[in-house]
Formats: C-alpha cells, sequence, structure tokens
C-alpha cells in the first residue's frame, strides 16, 4: 500500500507574495497546485476585443472579501454549501480578484464563471505601505527588471487563462523611479495585449506622476500619465459629486469609458454612502458619462444581511439593475444547456433522484444565470421566479421556481434568457418540467428573419389548442416528441425545431392548464416582458390580449406552482458522440499514499486522463466517482474542470480490497456519458 506521496492537501489556490516567486516562476508552474488552477472556459478573443470598441459605461467588479482565497481557493469545490457566489453577470463587464498579497491569482472557479457569461477577469499586482516601498526599489532598479516582472505577469495571465490585470502601487516610489514604473505599466499592457488579444490593464488611482501616495479621487493631470499608459483608470472611491463630470472631461470622448469612478460597498467615505445606497454613486457616474468599479459586494454576505444571502445578494444586485441596464446577451451560440446551478448546493440530483446530500461548493460549476429582477415576495396578481434548491430538484442542486397567485383568465410572460444565437439548421430543445395541478408552464422562443419576427411556442399541456385550430402569422406551435419520459414527478420534454434566423430570447408561458384562450398572441406587440423594464420586476402578469381586447383587471385569483429543471438546446445528433478512441491518453491512478487518522484508513491519490485534442473543445466538465467492491451504485467524489482530479483523504474500509473509479464526460449540450459505457480504473488493496 506504499507509493510515492504527493502533498497532503487539496489542489489550492494561492496568491504570490514576493518578488522571488514572481521572479522564480518555474517554480509556480511547476508545482503540484499549478494544473489544477487553470481555467478551462476560454473567453472569445471576440469578447475581449468588443468590450473596448463599445462606447459605453461599463461596470467594474472588484471581488475583495477577508483577504480573498476563501471557500474559492478549492479549485475541486469546498463543502460548504452556503459559500460566496455572484450570479448577476449579465450586469458586469470586468470582474477582478483583488487581495493583499503582492501577486493576487483568480481562483479558475471565478474565471470559468465570468467567461462562460461573457465576462473578463483581472488579477491583482499590489504593493502597499512601507513593505511596498521596498518591493518597488527593487521592481523598479532597471529597464530589466521592469521587463522581467511584467513578462512574469504576462506569461501567468496567458497561462492560466485570465484577462489581465489592475496595478495597484499605495506607497511613495522614489521619484528617480518613476519614469521606470510608466515603463512597467507600459510595458505590461504593451505585453498582454501581444499575448492575450483584447485583454485589460487598469491603473489604480494612488501614486501621482512625482511619485506620491496621494489619490486624487478623479482622473486629472496629477495621475494622467499613467492611465494614458494602460486600457483605464480605477479612481479611488473617496470622490466627491462634480468629479466624474471632470473626469470624463479630462479623458475626452474617445476614452471617458475608461474611467471607472470606484464605489466602496462597505460605505467607507464613498460618494453615496455604499451597502443599499451604493446605486447613488452608479447613477452620479452613468450622468457623467464614465463607467464604474464596484468595490468588495461580497458586503452583502460578510455583514449577513437578511432575510437570507440569496435573497439580500438579489435585493442589493436589483438595485444596481434598476440604475445599470443588462449590457450581456446570452447564450450566443449552441450547444446551450443550464441547470440553473448558481455554484452551490446542499444535495445533488440525477434525472430527480438525490445521489448525494452532502453540501457542496463550486463556482465552476455555475451554469448560465438566467435574466431575472427577484423580490422578497410575490404580489397578489403576480407570478415570482427564482431559482430554488427544494427537493427534489431534476438535475444538480437547482432549478427555476414559479409561484404565486394571477388571474385564472390570463397568460403571464418572463424572460429567461436575451439570446444572440444565429439559427441555420433545425435544433432539438428538451427541457424538464414539474407543476402542480391546474398551472401550466410552455416555452416560447422569439426569433428574427430578416426583418420579421416569428415565435415558436414549445406547448408542454395542450394548453394552447386555439393556436393550432385558428392558425396566426408569425406564431408556429410544436409539440413534443413522445413518448414522453417520467423521472421522479418529472416530466422530460423534447421539440424539433425547424426555424432558421437569430434566436433572440427565451421565455416562459404561465397559464392555468385550464385555460383555453382564442386569439392567443394575436398581437405580438403586447409580448413586452417587465424584464426589458429596468425600472420593474421581473414578474409578468395579464400581458397578453383576450379575444383582441385587452385583458381586464384581476377577476378570480389561483394559486400557481411550477418548477424548470432544466434546459437544452443543440443541433440534432450533437449528444450522438463516438466514445470509441476518445482519449489520447487513458483514465489512470499515480502518486498513491494511504494514512492512518484516528482508527481510519485513508488514502490520497491523483487520477488523471487525456482527452483528444478535437473533443476537448465539446466538454463542460468531467464526474468523478468510487465504488468499493461490495457496492451497488457509484459515490460522487467531485467535479474536474482539468483533466485530473485529486483524491484527499478518502476513507477505506478495513476489509475493502479494492477501489473502482469512474470518469462520466459531461458535454455542453448538458449530455452525460451512461454509466456502463464510462471508462473506469481500480485501486487494488493488498
Amino acid at each position: 500500500m506504499e507509493g510515492p506521496s504527493l502533498p497532503p492537501a487539496s489542489p489550492e489556490s494561492y496568491p504570490l507574495r514576493t518578488l522571488e516567486e514572481l521572479e522564480n516562476l518555474s517554480s509556480y508552474l511547476e508545482s503540484f497546485h499549478f494544473p489544477f488552477n487553470k481555467a478551462s472556459v476560454p473567453l472569445p478573443v471576440e469578447e475581449r476585443i468588443h468590450l473596448r470598441s463599445q462606447m459605453r459605461p461599463r461596470l467594474l467588479v472588484c471581488h475583495d472579501m477577508k483577504g480573498g482565497y476563501q471557500d474559492d481557493r478549492w479549485p475541486q469545490g469546498s463543502s460548504n454549501g452556503g459559500a460566496y457566489s455572484i450570479w448577476h453577470w449579465h450586469l458586469i463587464d470586468i470582474f477582478v480578484y483583488f487581495s493583499h498579497s503582492l501577486v493576487t491569482i483568480p481562483p479558475p472557479c471565478w474565471t470559468n464563471a465570468a467567461h462562460r457569461h461573457g465576462v473578463q477577469v483581472l488579477g491583482t499586482f499590489i504593493t502597499e505601505w512601507n513593505a511596498g516601498k521596498v518591493l518597488c526599489k527593487k521592481l523598479l532598479e532597471s529597464k530589466e527588471s521592469v521587463y522581467l516582472y511584467a513578462s512574469h505577469l504576462t506569461n501567468l495571465a496567458e497561462v492560466l487563462g485570465f484577462d489581465g490585470w489592475l496595478i495597484n502601487i499605495e506607497n511613495n516610489v522614489e521619484k528617480h523611479n518613476v519614469g521606470n514604473l510608466l515603463e512597467f505599466v507600459r510595458l505590461l499592457t504593451e505585453l498582454m495585449h501581444e499575448r492575450v488579444p483584447g485583454s485589460t490593464v487598469i491603473w489604480y488611482d494612488s501614486v501621482t506622476k512625482d511619485g506620491v501616495l496621494r489619490w486624487q479621487n478623479c482622473l486629472n493631470q496629477q495621475n494622467k500619465c499613467f492611465f494614458d499608459l494602460c486600457d483605464g483608470l480605477f479612481v479611488n472611491y473617496t470622490w466627491k459629486g462634480d468629479y466624474p463630470k471632470k473626469s470624463a472631461e479630462m479623458a475626452g470622448h474617445t476614452r471617458q469609458y475608461d474611467v471607472y469612478m470606484g464605489i466602496d460597498v462597505f460605505g467607507r467615505g464613498t460618494y453615496g454612502g455604499g451597502g443599499y445606497q451604493s446605486n447613488l454613486g452608479l447613477i452620479a457616474a452613468r450622468n457623467a458619462g464614465v463607467s464604474a468599479a464596484l468595490f468588495a459586494p461580497g458586503w452583502v454576505y460578510e455583514t449577513g444581511q437578511g432575510p437570507s444571502f440569496m435573497d439580500a445578494q438579489n435585493r442589493w444586485w436589483g438595485l444596481v439593475a434598476d440604475c445599470w441596464p443588462s449590457v450581456r446577451k446570452y447564450p450566443t451560440k449552441l450547444p446551450f444547456f443550464s441547470d440553473f446551478n448558481q455554484g452551490f448546493w446542499k444535495h445533488y440530483f440525477s434525472d430527480g433522484n438525490e445521489v448525494c446530500s452532502i453540501p457542496w461548493s463550486n463556482i465552476s460549476c455555475q451554469n448560465l444565470q438566467p435574466f431575472l429582477r427577484l423580490e422578497s415576495a410575490p404580489r397578489q396578481g403576480a407570478l415570482k421566479c427564482e431559482v430554488s434548491d427544494e427537493c427534489p430538484v431534476y438535475r444538480g442542486g437547482a432549478c427555476l421556481k414559479f409561484f404565486g397567485s394571477f388571474d385564472e383568465a390570463s397568460y403571464c410572460l418572463t424572460t429567461l434568457y436575451e439570446t444572440n444565437i444565429e439559427i441555420v439548421r433545425p435544433f432539438d430543445v428538451i427541457y424538464s418540467i414539474k407543476s402542480k395541478t391546474d398551472s401550466s408552464l410552455s416555452f416560447l422562443l422569439k426569433m428574427r428573419h430578416k426583418s420579421s419576427v416569428n415565435h415558436v411556442l414549445l406547448d408542454a399541456t395542450d394548453s394552447f389548442d386555439e393556436v393550432v385550430n385558428h392558425p396566426m402569422p408569425g406564431v408556429v406551435l410544436v409539440r413534443p416528441e413522445v413518448p414522453v419520459q417520467e423521472f421522479q414527478g418529472w416530466t422530460l420534454l423534447k421539440y424539433k425545431v425547424e426555424n432558421s434566423g437569430k434566436l433572440e430570447a427565451i421565455m416562459a408561458v404561465s397559464c392555468s392548464s385550464k385555460q383555453r384562450v382564442s386569439g392567443f398572441i394575436e398581437n405580438m406587440e403586447t409580448l413586452k416582458d417587465t424584464h426589458n423594464n429596468q425600472q420593474s420586476s421581473s414578474w409578468t402578469g395579464n400581458i397578453l390580449k383576450q379575444n383582441n381586447n385587452p385583458i381586464m383587471p384581476l377577476t378570480s385569483l389561483v394559486p400557481y406552482e411550477a418548477y424548470i429543471g432544466h434546459i437544452s438546446m443543440s443541433a440534432p445528433h450533437e449528444h450522438d458522440f463516438n466514445r470509441e478512441g476518445a482519449f489520447e491518453m487513458p483514465f489512470e491512478i499515480s502518486n498513491v499514499c494511504w494514512k492512518e487518522a484516528s482508527g481510519k484508513r485513508l488514502v490520497n491519490l491523483k487520477l488523471t486522463w487525456m482527452l483528444k485534442a478535437s473533443l476537448v473543445s465539446e466538454i463542460m466538465h468531467f464526474n468523478v466517482s468510487v465504488q468499493n467492491e461490495n457496492g451497488n451504485n457509484f459515490l460522487p467524489l467531485g467535479v474536474a474542470m482539468v483533466e485530473a482530479f485529486y483524491v484527499y483523504e478518502f476513507e477505506v474500509a478495513e476489509e475493502c480490497h479494492t477501489l473502482t473509479f469512474l470518469l462520466q464526460i459531461m458535454y455542453k449540450c448538458g449530455c452525460l456519458w451512461p454509466i456502463n459505457q464510462c471508462p473506469t480504473v481500480d485501486l487494488l488493496i493488498t
């Protein structure tokens, strides 16, 4: 049972704390932890380039929580089912991971989740106070030292898969070294642009052109020399009401949106006061024609805002959405899959069956999040839609719940995704639903072909028979394929959509299952989801016309409750993958290490594999499970985002002589390899 040992720890994300560590970067790149810290979800180059080409206010979010590297420091996930997460990516352009260590490397979970939603991720290079002054002497001692450290920072971003750096020099710099500091900013920006096209380097408002630490709280002649050499300025957060306008004027009309006015959500002298008044700073920045940077939005989590983290998080980001409209559309291509996972769960399900009851968090597993405005409680005559972890869910650890009450004579429409997908051939839509008696839920797809708009109605429960009996221009009804499958109270529906054009929106239609409406969608202009009005809540009610007349005020309220377990869109047969010869290198065990602790027999080991290069782009992640020779089912161990998984301190019963590890591939369309076709490898215990 002896074997070569690995460091007795799970793979971990961590910063570089000294210039020596950065100088000897090869030590990090050859470390045990390095392969696990590579992001697996790339950000398309066009997404990076598109950001800077847009003349509009941008939103930067700087994540600073308890010094950084909390639950998110474990690339394979943590056991905290209540860990912090962000899921309002449609409002964000740039995400910065911040700590007070010299080189803050973003944990891959943040990069994966952000990239999946089209958001850039930056690390932080920071020097502070007296120790920072000493560091800057070495950093800036020569042109050669400047090139060395700038090139190593560039190399880190390139090989780990993130998109740039925030530079924060919060200490005095000797005046004769300011020239080299400017060269450091210029060179890092230039190298990043060469090696990671469309990347971003931002300067924090701290040191002036004379090397003096004096926050300006705006863009002016004291800090413009740094701004001119990089992609933007993160303005310190104690600015006054007219500073955004002055900064816009100083930047000029071609670069005004490269100024990010800082807003400290903890409210430490910040404009507007922070907390639930952080939107005041956003409004001031937007009105002045500049961008904004929210610092430490984890305030909601750290200060225990109630009644629950999810409620408080949605309330806070709802205020942001009111004044900072959505800038992002997704998905942008097929295949598309989401089970609405927000990066944490209390239990894990497959086809409606619970397979694991251990709480977990892994932001890398976060799927594309729906565009929801959430309130603390539904109003009468309205439906509320929220991500829920109520048991049992269909798949993963969450589902989408619609509930409340509304007029039984009306239909309610909710936009889930604002999309931008060019459809050139037929595609399949698969989703799972569950509903209470008399609650019907269907999907509506908005598609544009040249100048005309069509709506494809995926009817789940025959609630729209009148559309068939009275066909109308611009409305296509699609019935599910048969036989319809049932799993633990969930209904799995599959549709083939043959319309082409641009898919612009994915919407849910709620109604009473008893309802029949002749003339449904007769005037498509009435399909206005209140999500598109940022001053309104996300629920939609009584928005369609009945018999060519506006629906009258509420008459008979009925309760409503329905759930969506997942949704998948893909080309036909996209899930029919050839599993023969899929691996370049087989599924293997290495670095086995046994130990005894508190009378328990524990094993550490590393699992590795390598897919053929042509398949890598089709993969979402890998599920890793284990089974002993007496077990009937495989026990989930975790999710791997890279082609390796480390099993740490797994308890092995004394009577166990064989452990079988199983690797299951999940594709981007949501399809999983059948268990009986997945590769396995045995650990024989002697």
